[in-house]
C-alpha cells in the first residue's frame, strides 16, 4: 500500500513537473516591429491568428463591425511624430489599431484606449483618427493575419494588413520637411557635412537642386570611387534638365558597380535613364 501511494506521489510530481517545463505553442503569437521611418520610429505590437480552415471576412469576422485587427489584446501603434492619418492629423503617442472590414472597402480607426481585450471598452468619444481604404484581392492564400510597413520614402510608409484573400493598406504621411532642412542646415555647418545625405535629401525634396549638385559633386571629390553618389548626381542632373550630363553620370555609376553586386542594378538604372532621355 505504502509502495502504491508512493508511486502515486511521484508520478504527481512527475506530471506537475512536466507541466511547469513545457512551453506549448501560442495560438495567435504576439510580435512587435519597431520600423524607423522619417527622423523617428513607429512601433506596432499585435498577435497573429491563422486561418486553420475556416472562411474569416464575412462569417468569422462580420462586415461592417469594428474587429480587433489581429487576437488577444489590442494592437497598438506607437509614434513618436506627427501622423496624417487619412484626413486626421495624430499627435505622437501609443493608440489602439482597431479596423471595420467591409466588402469593397476597410475602415482602419486609431483609439486612445490601448488595453482593451478585443473590443471591448472602446467608446465612441475615444476614436482619434479615421479612414476608408480600397482593398485589394490577394491571388494566394494569406495563412497567417500580416501588419507590414511597405514603400518607405523620407515622408511616407504603407500601413499594409493581408490575411486570407484581402489586403488593405492606408498611407501614412508626416510633414517632416522643413525639420529635416533645418536639420541638414546646422549639420552642413560642422566640421564633417554631410554632403551625399544633403544631396540626397534635397533631391527628395526637389530643393535647391544646384546645391544639391554642388554638395555631391564635393562628395565625389572626397570618394571618387563611390559609383553609388554618380547615381545620385545623375538623378540631380536629370531633374536640372541636363540630360547627357545625366546618362554620363549613369554611365560612370554603371561602370564603377561592374564586378560588384550591384551592377545588375546599376546596369538597369542607366538603361532606364537613357530609355526616358
Amino acid at each position: 500500500m505504502k509502495r502504491l501511494i508512493l508511486s502515486i506521489s511521484l508520478l504527481a510530481f512527475c506530471n506537475w513537473s512536466f507541466a511547469q517545463e513545457v512551453s506549448l505553442p501560442a495560438p495567435s503569437p504576439s510580435t512587435e516591429i519597431m520600423q524607423e521611418f522619417s527622423t523617428s520610429s513607429i512601433t506596432l505590437k499585435y498577435s497573429r491568428p491563422s486561418l486553420k480552415g475556416r472562411k474569416m471576412f464575412g462569417s468569422q469576422i462580420p462586415y461592417g463591425e469594428v474587429w480587433r485587427t489581429g487576437a488577444n489584446n489590442t494592437t497598438t501603434l506607437s509614434f513618436k511624430e506627427p501622423i496624417k492619418w487619412g484626413d486626421d492629423i495624430v499627435p505622437p503617442g501609443t493608440y489602439g489599431f482597431v479596423t471595420i472590414p467591409n466588402k469593397n472597402e476597410w475602415v482602419f480607426l486609431l483609439h486612445k484606449n490601448t488595453e482593451a481585450w478585443g473590443v471591448d471598452g472602446l467608446s465612441e468619444d475615444g476614436y482619434v483618427a479615421k479612414a476608408a481604404v480600397p482593398i485589394k484581392k490577394l491571388e494566394n492564400t494569406q495563412e497567417t493575419f500580416e501588419i507590414s510597413f511597405q514603400n518607405i520614402t523620407n515622408s511616407t510608409v504603407e500601413l499594409v494588413l493581408r490575411w486570407e484573400n484581402i489586403e488593405a493598406s492606408l498611407n501614412l504621411k508626416t510633414d517632416n520637411r522643413e525639420r529635416i532642412l533645418e536639420q541638414i542646415a546646422v549639420e552642413l555647418k560642422g566640421d564633417n557635412p554631410p554632403y551625399l545625405p544633403a544631396a540626397r535629401i534635397y533631391l527628395e525634396f526637389d530643393y535647391r537642386l544646384e546645391e544639391a549638385l554642388n554638395f555631391v559633386e564635393k562628395a565625389i571629390k572626397e570618394n571618387p570611387n563611390a559609383f553609388y553618389m554618380h547615381w545620385t548626381k545623375a538623378q540631380i542632373l536629370e531633374k536640372l534638365g541636363k540630360k547627357e550630363e545625366a546618362i554620363n553620370s549613369a554611365r560612370k555609376a554603371f561602370e564603377g558597380a561592374k564586378g560588384s553586386a550591384y551592377e545588375s542594378e546599376y546596369k538597369h538604372h542607366y538603361n532606364n535613364l537613357k530609355s526616358k532621355i
